[in-house]
This record gives structure tokens, sequence and C-alpha cells, in this order.
């Protein structure tokens, strides 16, 4: 179901006898996971990291789970196209007459959270392939346009990590509560599916961490960049200040002024200048100050 109605949710309640507080549930998203398990089913609601391509937006979604014994089904409450690609997965097994012994619709709960764990993992890979981009553009010179790269990276992994962040544990959980319902050979599966949880978390942090270096990296050689420019300009100042000085007592040309009168006086000003700048060239450079 995606993005369903009440009374889409009421029929569907009453074809496989869904408890009505879980009906209630299907009727609207919510931030919180869980895992509950009833008398015919287990009703376990998850949430993914999504990326819009149409406004560069990325988020998570909320994907509801109800599994009985015969019976799975999802909701939503937007478009995802994980959903639709698992169901042309499923055509075309069956068109191809790939017989896969499902001895009960946890199997299926199974194979689709595989391919959503993937689909996430894929997901990060391409975040790693942004994260090389971002450490040959600092290390080429451009840690200045590398600042918002990094920002929308940080953003992204916030996000995955948001919506990931309570999985392990929920799945756990899921251990115990399908054992009443599909026997003990299926937490087997149960444990793939922690596993993959697990290395899933683990790649986000690593990513996280590889990100943060990154991120210091740039900062530190953007701030000895800015130093450097500070320091020339600090220096300019104080070579300029005492000629300019002298340039402004000299353009007064009131009565008494030095060398107004003298022939060569503009060019004995421009001497002096010139050679005060240079001693305090010198000195700068004995202090090794650049």
């Amino acid at each position: 179901m995606e993005n369903p109605t009440a009374g889409e949710v009421a029929e569907v309640a009453e074809e496989f006898a869904i408890h009505p507080i879980i009906a209630e549930d299907l009727r609207h998203p919510t931030t919180r996971t869980k895992a509950e398990a009833y008398d015919n089913c287990i009703y376990l609601i998850l949430h993914f990291p999504i990326f819009h391509h149409h406004n560069n937006q990325k988020e998570y979604w909320e994907l509801d789970f109800v599994i009985g014994k015969k019976f799975i089904i999802t909701s939503h409450y937007e478009p995802v196209t994980t959903i639709h690609e698992f169901d042309k997965i499923i055509e075309r097994d069956m068109a191809l007459d790939k017989k896969k012994e499902f001895v009960h619709a946890g199997f299926i709960f199974y194979a689709l959270l595989r391919h959503l764990q993937q689909t996430v993992l894929e997901h990060l890979d391409g975040i790693a392939d942004d994260l090389g981009t971002i450490e040959e553009g600092i290390f080429n010179g451009n840690e200045k346009g590398m600042v918002r790269y990094i920002a929308l990276i940080s953003h992204e992994i916030l996000d995955i990590k948001r919506a990931l962040h309570n999985h392990t544990r929920i799945l756990q959980s899921l251990e115990q509560k399908s054992y009443p319902l599909f026997g003990s050979k299926f937490t087997h599966y149960i444990t793939i599916l922690v596993g993959q949880s697990e290395k899933t978390w683990e790649q986000l942090e690593h990513t996280k961490e590889t990100l943060v270096d990154l991120r210091e990296t740039n900062d530190s050689l953007l701030s000895s960049k800015t130093n450097e420019v500070m320091k020339s300009l600090t220096m300019l100042a104080l070579i300029t200040f005492p000629m300019t000085l002298i340039a402004t007592i000299f353009s007064m040309r009131t009565e008494g002024t030095p060398l107004i009168a003298e022939p060569q006086g503009f060019w004995i000003v421009v001497g002096a200048m010139a050679v005060l700048g240079l001693s305090m060239l010198g000195f700068f450079k004995y202090k090794k100050w650049f």
C-alpha cells in the first residue's frame, strides 16, 4: 500500500484479520521504529534513507511491514523506488521459473529487507566516491570549494544515521518475536539481517570518521592559507604606513616644511621613502617572517 486511505486500510485489515491497533498505525506515518508480535502476524516499522533527485534533498522514509504466515503487507507514504525494484525482481524470477522454497511469508520479508539493506550499502559506496572527490579537491588547492561539498555530505550522513540508528536493536528483538510464528529455523535468517545491519552501521561510522578527518585537513589548509594572506597584508601595511606618513607630511606644504624649496626635494623624499621601505623589508626577511 502506498499512502493508503482509511478505506483501503480497513479493507486490508478485514481481509487478513489484522489487529485494530495495527490498522490504526497504518493510516499515519510515525517517527518511531517498532517491532510488535500479535497472534497471527508481526508488525514492524523501519526507516530508510531516500534521495530526492528532483530537488537534491536527502531525507528518510518510513516502511511498515505486516508479516503473517501466508501474507506480507508493506505500507509507505510516498513513492519508494526500491519497493518497485523488488517487485520487478520477483516478477522476473517468476517469469524465468526460478522457483524458491518460500515456506512462509517471513522469507519474502527477509529477501525484501536484504534488498533494502543492499541499496543502503550501495548508497554508502557512492558517498565513499564523493569523499575521494573531496580529498582530491583538497590536495589540488580547492579548499574553499570543498567547504560546501563537505557540509552537504555531512548532512547526508546525518540523515542516514537518523534513519538507521535503531535498525540493529529492532531486528535483534525480532529474533524472539518471530519464533512463535515462524519457528526456530527462521531465526537464522533474522541473525543474517542483524549482521548486515551491524555491517552497514560500521561502514557508516567509518564514512563519518573519514569525512571528519577530511574536514579537519581542509580547515587546517584553509586556515594556513588565510594566515599567509593576513601575514602578507600585515607586512604590506607595516611597509607602506611609514612611507604614507612621510608623503602626507611633505604634501602639507606648510611654512617651514624642509626640502620644499630644494630643487631636488621631490627626489630626496622619494629616495628616503624607498630606503625606509627596503630597510623594513630587509628586517622582515632577517626575522624570517616571510
